[in-house]
């Protein structure tokens, strides 16, 4: 529905799907410059359904319904980095906007908000920008290894 904007993380390398609350790791280090915690499960479909035919009759995701379709979010700066975690079930309670996360901390749990009318099982929904550009921008889902090959050629020049 519409342009998928980043990468979903649920199938593990060996076949395994990743389930419910379980932890969210940076990616790379960075400052929290926002959180959106305390979502909860949409109490209007309709709301839901207006937005899903509006970016399908559009085949693009305003900025608009963005928010709508993420649910919970951390948002983490560094330099030209902005990565933006998305579709958590819950947040890690101890993060707070102006902390420093380093690679490997856990920031949240993973989960489907955002997304539950459609059906969508938890998966971790990243988006990463450089240089406000966002990679991964698509309009089908890619496979694990797509993913995978499209995350490592990015920051294989950063580590």
């Amino acid at each position: 529905h519409g342009i998928h904007r980043g990468f979903d993380f649920s199938d593990r390398e060996d076949g395994s799907i990743a389930s419910l609350n379980e932890p969210i790791k940076a990616v790379y280090p960075g400052i929290v410059v926002n959180i959106k915690n305390g979502y909860q499960l949409y109490s209007e479909k309709f709301k839901f359904e207006m937005y899903r035919k509006l970016t399908n009759e559009n085949n693009y995701t305003d900025d608009i319904f963005l928010d709508f379709f993420r649910g919970n979010q951390v948002y983490i700066a560094y330099e030209n980095f902005l990565f933006i975690y998305a579709h958590l079930n819950k947040i890690n309670p101890n993060l707070k906007i102006g902390d420093k996360v380093d690679r490997g901390d856990i920031i949240g749990f993973m989960g489907n908000t955002g997304v539950e009318y459609m059906g969508t099982r938890p998966h971790l929904h990243l988006e990463i920008y450089i240089n406000n550009v966002v990679f991964g921008i698509n309009t089908y889902r890619r496979t694990y290894d797509d993913n995978i090959d499209l995350y490592k050629f990015i920051f294989n020049k950063y580590w």
